[in-house]
């Protein structure tokens, strides 16, 4: 399988609002992911 060459770019409005989704309590990074539609993993990087 070939290596990505391109990849995505979040903007800064996008980062704070990903952040403040997983701010809330209760909230799982799974269910944060499906909202802004990109892997969980994502999240941690």
């Amino acid at each position: 399988m070939a290596r990505k060459t391109k990849y995505d770019h979040y903007n800064d409005q996008f980062k704070a609002t990903a952040v403040e989704l997983g701010s809330l309590s209760g909230v799982k990074a799974k269910d944060v992911a499906n909202v802004l539609d990109i892997h969980p993993i994502m999240l941690y990087r």
